[in-house]
């Protein structure tokens, strides 16, 4: 059960849920239900196996989500807390309920694996005789104390309320399930450590975000480009590409002919904007990132908020492009592939020195190359995920 339509690129929830499937699939004939609760992507669908079966069901507000909408904006976090589930629950239809249900009843499941914890309540028509497991991907309720954060440092009161209200109810979803689940699952071992301690009946299994390495990138780089990769359905995304042009970018002591390149479908009209900026290109459109990689001298991550394992980084390393990323987006190894910074004087120092400092920055990006063929790699990914589903159905 997944929020969005798995995918190969372009958008790192749908590319881990396409791991999930390629990994089912080598064992099992496997059932896919799509409920974009998380958006819609045009990202290509993987070439999937003939006994894979993709399932579509709708996804939009309920009604007492949509009455919320029409209170006072400083009352709305407390009527999130007493609907108490997480908001993107509330997005979950009669419709792919059924769907669930009637699936459940004609066929005999050896195991449900349901995509982020949001979608937990689509699990309750499947029977206690099958195995369950939940794909966290990340520490949702550390996220949202980040991004509430940064909302109240914009004097936004009622958004950081909501973000918090939102998070507690994910969280509690958790904790009501986990004695359910047969196994979970999580991108990076900070956030687990940070579950474990809240949740001491959970015990994530790390499965590490994924991409295709490339045999042998070509670079052809002018020595003077930022790139920035992103899908701009994730709020990360434009916050990060926002606080980076309007604090980083004018504090810049970079090359003359320093360009932004901003590549990523649907950007809304605030990112369209920056291309009117005579050093900022915006790209959309792109079915590959490799000729974007190609062409970049470093690739930037300034997502302020989030958890996980950030794709983007790991995909710049397969490129072998070394990556500037704000200290909330990188995290173990990874920190490796490239330079941090926690506010935007310092983002703006480590940009100009992974442009000029040519040997510190070959070194980062043969780091990331190794960190992402031993760690990141899609097929060794899936290869070991599949055994780990295949275990789970068979024991259960």
């Amino acid at each position: 059960m997944a929020p969005i339509r798995p995918a190969r690129s372009g958008n790192g929830l749908a590319m881990r849920v396409s791991l999930f499937v390629e990994a089912a699939e080598t064992f099992a004939d496997v059932d896919v239900v799509v409920v974009p609760v998380a958006g819609a992507i045009s990202a290509p669908l993987p070439s999937f196996r003939d006994t894979t079966r993709l399932h579509d069901a709708p996804a939009y507000p309920c009604r007492t989500l949509s009455l919320m909408s029409r209170i006072p904006v400083d009352e709305r976090a407390d009527a999130l807390r007493a609907y108490g589930r997480p908001s993107l629950s509330g997005c979950l239809t009669d419709e792919a309920r059924e769907l669930v249900a009637r699936l459940a009843s004609t066929r005999s499941f050896d195991l449900v694996v349901v995509m982020r914890s949001y979608m937990l309540p689509l699990a309750q028509a499947v029977g206690d005789t099958t195995a369950l497991a939940l794909d966290l991907d990340e520490d949702e309720l550390g996220s949202a104390h980040s991004q509430s954060r940064i909302a109240l440092a914009r004097r936004q009161k009622a958004r950081a309320a909501w973000l918090l209200a939102d998070a507690a109810a994910t969280d509690r979803i958790i904790a009501l399930h986990q004695g359910r689940l047969a196994a979970s699952f999580i991108s990076c071992e900070n956030d687990a450590a940070t579950l474990r301690r809240r949740h001491s009946g959970l015990h994530p299994i790390i499965v590490n975000n994924a991409v295709e390495i490339p045999r042998a990138p070509k670079r052809r780089h002018d020595g003077r480009t930022l790139l920035f990769v992103g899908a701009f359905g994730h709020l990360a995304n434009v916050d990060g590409i926002l606080w980076f042009a309007e604090n980083v970018v004018p504090r810049l002591r970079v090359p003359r002919g320093f360009r932004l390149v901003v590549a990523g479908n649907g950007p809304p009209p605030r990112v369209l904007q920056l291309g009117l900026r005579p050093c900022v290109d915006i790209v959309g459109g792109f079915e590959s990132t490799a000729p974007l990689y190609a062409r970049a001298t470093v690739a930037i991550a300034p997502m302020r908020f989030g958890g996980g394992a950030r794709t983007k980084i790991i995909e710049a390393a397969a490129h072998g492009v070394a990556c500037v990323a704000h200290e909330a987006s990188v995290n173990g190894r990874l920190a490796e592939a490239g330079w941090s910074a926690g506010t935007a004087p310092d983002f703006a120092t480590a940009c100009a020195e992974a442009l000029r400092d040519h040997e510190g920055r070959s070194a980062r990006e043969a780091s990331g190359r190794t960190i992402a063929r031993a760690r990141h790699d899609r097929t060794a990914v899936i290869a070991r995920l599949a055994r780990q589903l295949a275990l789970l159905a068979s024991l259960w």
